[in-house]
């Protein structure tokens, strides 16, 4: 499994929220940040309800994200840390 998945919540074939369901089914400490342009309280609500780390409203900037990694970075067991120069 991947240590960080960076997602959109809108995916061409699935629902991007199916596949967030199947990432935590399989790891439950999984990483996951969901990019949107809806970022209303239901969006957030379901985040939350998800366990997801992050979510980051479209267009967004770099910066952002390399906060979620800093964060990540911060709380990985040492052999999973990652640089967050971008």
């Amino acid at each position: 499994a991947p240590d960080i998945v960076i997602m959109d919540t809108e995916l061409s074939v699935i629902d991007g929220w199916e596949v967030v369901k199947h990432i935590y089914e399989n790891d439950d400490k999984a990483f996951v940040i969901m990019v949107t342009a809806n970022t209303d309280q239901t969006e957030v609500k379901r985040a939350i309800q998800f366990g997801v780390k992050g979510i980051v409203k479209k267009p967004f900037s770099q910066g952002k994200i390399e906060q979620y990694l800093e964060r990540f970075s911060n709380n990985a067991p040492m052999h999973k840390r990652v640089e967050t120069h971008l």
